[in-house]
């Protein structure tokens, strides 16, 4: 079976014209926003409880924004990769059973036609604040080959406009690896070449090296409450965050039952 087979693989399940065919990604209504509210406030108690453990001082809960999070550890001087590093980025296993995240995967289904579950039990969250390389650059998840049949979701929880939302590049899901290259391979991850750099900073992706398609980078401007799916050959990247408030998102993959 040919690369190009294997990283098409999930759209031979998905009506031909649904919209992730066309574009590769499509933006979903989720539809109880009250659910929504919920979770943000418990990744919220979540986030705070995990920082107060790591030695946030002088800031009470009432006072703790999301879309505040580089401000207050700035102000309380608290290292950030650091705290990630230590704490790392998955969520507790109460995250699964979340009503808003229940709802989300049934809306799923029911546009796509299918039946998936939220892939190994695993969420996790992405931060990018405001005005720094938090970011990681642009890739496709496919390069990693056990993703290649999974589907993707991105949740803002925070600060996602259009100028600071999870970078897209819409009909890329189709491009191929002689398409678009990418500036190591697997093999070479499993040979011990496992991270990259850009802009002095370390990350474990590979990134596109080169294209023959021209890359057009899309922000989705998602509506509170709502989430987006797209491909895991998809070009995407965490996108420098030029607005005011940290983004914070739930980084979820879908696999099919």
């Amino acid at each position: 079976m040919t690369k190009e087979v294997i990283q098409h693989r999930i759209y031979d399940q998905i009506a031909p014209k649904h919209e992730m065919n066309f574009f590769g990604y499509k933006v979903l209504s989720h539809p109880n926003k009250k659910d929504f509210l919920n979770l943000k406030n418990k990744f919220r108690r979540f986030l705070y409880e995990k920082l107060i453990t790591f030695g946030l001082r002088n800031c009470n809960f009432e006072e703790f924004r999301l879309e505040d999070y580089h401000q207050i550890l700035e102000n309380c001087e608290v290292d950030h990769h650091g705290f990630i590093k230590k704490e790392r980025r998955k969520l507790p296993p109460e995250f699964l059973d979340d009503s808003y995240i229940k709802m989300m995967i049934k809306t799923t289904n029911e546009d796509l036609g299918k039946n998936f579950e939220i892939f190994e039990k695993n969420i996790e969250f992405r931060v990018v604040r405001a005005m720094t390389n938090d970011n990681n650059p642009l890739h496709r998840d496919h390069w990693f080959p056990y993703f290649e049949t999974l589907l993707n979701v991105y949740l803002p929880l925070s600060g996602s406009t259009y100028s600071s939302a999870l970078a897209i590049v819409p009909f890329s899901h189709k491009w191929t690896d002689r398409e678009v290259v990418p500036t190591f391979s697997y093999e070479d991850i499993l040979a011990g070449r496992k991270t990259t750099k850009e802009s002095g900073v370390k990350y474990s992706v590979p990134t596109v090296k080169s294209s023959e398609k021209e890359i057009i980078i899309h922000r989705p401007d998602i509506q509170t409450g709502n989430f987006m799916i797209f491909s895991p050959t998809m070009i995407h990247g965490g996108g420098n965050n030029t607005y005011t408030e940290t983004r914070f998102s739930l980084e979820i993959r879908l696999n099919l039952v």
